[in-house]
């Protein structure tokens, strides 16, 4: 159905330059899609219930639930909290394989890309199948999401915003000590 679009959108992959952001990606969208398809598209709110969107956003939402609450889990048993939550309607062994490697991870960032490996994973699985349909542009979308995440990302800024971030705190640390 959307053959020549699909056909000729570059691939993507974490950590490459992004060939367009999200922003662009929708000015296609718009350009070449129905108003319909345009509100399915757009309506993903991260509501697994949300009628109006696409079943791939759906059946992400409930994988972003179920990886949302074993990393709150993760860091509730880190910080010695209780932590219950309702029994999920989905497992995904992947999640908690993952997280345990993640959690042993001393880079944020690291871990950060960890999980957004995770969250690829799952849109690859859900891929299959759905070659040149409304759902492979809706995949496409989510991973545009995840690799304009990584474009931003440099070790210099990091570094500097790191650098001033501790200055900031040193320097309330020692104002802090004066005053006592």
């Amino acid at each position: 159905m959307h053959y020549f679009l699909i056909a000729s959108l570059p691939l993507l992959e974490i950590g490459e330059v992004p060939p367009m952001t999200v922003a662009e990606f929708d000015e296609i969208l718009k350009e070449n899609l129905s108003e319909k398809a345009q509100k399915k598209i757009f309506a993903y709110e991260g509501k697994k219930d949300y009628p109006d969107t696409c079943p791939v956003y759906r059946k992400m939402a409930l994988f972003e639930s179920y990886l949302r609450t074993c990393i709150a889990r993760k860091r509730a048993e880190r910080a010695g909290i209780q932590f219950s939550a309702a029994d999920p309607e989905e497992y995904y062994g992947e999640v908690d394989y993952t997280l345990a490697h993640a959690s042993s991870c001393s880079n944020p960032l690291e871990r950060e890309y960890m999980i957004d490996r995770l969250r690829w994973a799952r849109l690859e699985e859900l891929a299959l199948g759905h070659d040149f349909d409304f759902d492979a542009l809706c995949i496409y979308r989510a991973q545009l999401f995840i690799v304009n995440k990584y474009a931003g990302f440099r070790t210099e800024t990091g570094t500097v915003n790191f650098s001033a971030a501790l200055e900031k705190v040193v320097s309330l640390c020692g104002k802090n000590t004066k005053e006592s």
